[in-house]
């Protein structure tokens, strides 16, 4: 075959190629103008858009340019994406070694400071206690018996009364110098048992007052092996269980604050400087199963030093949580939206009581 021949051909596959694309294209240009279509690919949607979904009538939120972007609300600032944190986590450790005798909590509940948690072993502080009790007593009716002071009183008064009347009669040349000796030994020695016998009055004063704090001592043994809870919280955690041999110090339970939380996120520094953050109000928005919103107040506490990126300074926001039939609302772990205010607050003034 000739190149004529080759280009020939060549040129008229061309043709028969072209003339197939008009044939099909033309018709569908002329349906998508038809119905209104386009045939170019659509624009891909931020998951953060804030289109409206199943919720239906909810006015949709803005649209972020990137995953924790903040953007603008007619409120303020949004940060679409920010997570809920406990702002108090505690550990409640035993407070002596023994075995668990009880737990009178579970996991979950709900409880107010200085509420019972757990009771060690005790039958040995008890015993201590009763021995205390039994000295205590034992040195009660001693410090009142005071009888001995009297005895040596009354000694030492007729003492006395011998002593003067034996001058009298050595004076009437009656008594010897030999018995006014007698009776002056006799008035001394009376005065050294009364001193004798109102010292240990004094010492069995003493004792009592030794035994007091011996039984008080005994009591705060019996009371150490109490563990109490140092502040209120829901129990999240049973780390020991009864019948489980503890140390001292070792951890028991775990509470958590609910009532106070902390909500972090990220602002970009090309909308606040950071001497701007600090104590700025805030709204948490929560979506719970249904579509429904609950709301919190709260205020900026804290702003990271290190930027995130490059471009976005870390905060934290303090809210206060709210019960709904015995339940909390928000949970540690939650994804919640944030709009910071354009204005400033202080924690005094969020709700006072817990609804």
């Amino acid at each position: 075959m000739s190149a004529n021949d080759g280009t020939r051909q060549w040129a008229r596959r061309q043709w028969l190629g072209g003339g197939l694309m008009a044939a099909v294209g033309l018709p569908l240009v002329a349906w998508s103008q038809s119905t209104g279509l386009s045939l170019a690919q659509d624009e891909p949607r931020s998951v953060n858009s804030g289109e409206s979904t199943s919720r239906g009538n909810q006015a949709s939120l803005p649209r972020t340019q990137a995953a924790g972007d903040p953007t603008r609300d007619p409120r303020g600032i949004v940060v679409e994406s920010a997570t809920v944190f406990p702002d108090q986590e505690v550990l409640v450790p035993t407070p002596v070694t023994g075995r668990i005798a009880q737990i009178y909590v579970q996991q979950n509940n709900m409880i107010a400071e200085q509420t019972l948690i757990a009771r060690i072993d005790d039958s040995k502080a008890q015993i201590a206690v009763r021995l205390a009790q039994a000295r205590l007593e034992a040195a009660t009716l001693e410090a009142a018996d005071n009888s001995a002071v009297k005895e040596a009183e009354a000694t030492l008064a007729l003492a006395t009364a011998n002593y003067e009347r034996a001058q009298e009669l050595h004076r009437e040349n009656i008594k010897t110098d030999v018995d006014l000796e007698v009776a002056e030994l006799e008035k001394t020695q009376a005065e050294l048992k009364l001193a004798n016998r109102q010292k240990q009055y004094e010492l069995a004063q003493k004792r009592l007052q030794v035994s007091e704090l011996e039984v008080e001592d005994a009591q705060q043994q019996v009371d150490l092996h109490r563990v109490i809870a140092p502040a209120s919280g829901n129990v999240v955690e049973i780390i020991k269980h009864e019948g489980e041999w503890v140390s001292d110090g070792d951890p028991l339970i775990k509470l958590v604050n609910m009532e106070w939380l902390r909500v972090e996120g990220t602002l970009d520094n090309t909308l606040f400087n950071r001497e701007e953050i600090y104590m700025r109000r805030v709204i948490v928005e929560h979506e719970r199963a249904r579509g429904e919103i609950e709301r919190f107040d709260g205020v900026i506490t804290w702003e990271g030093l290190r930027e995130v990126a490059g471009k976005y300074i870390p905060v934290r926001a303090t809210i206060r949580n709210r019960t709904n039939d015995d339940h909390w609302i928000l949970h540690p772990g939650a994804r919640v939206r944030m709009v910071v205010l354009d204005e400033y607050g202080t924690l005094a003034e969020l709700e006072s009581t817990v609804r």
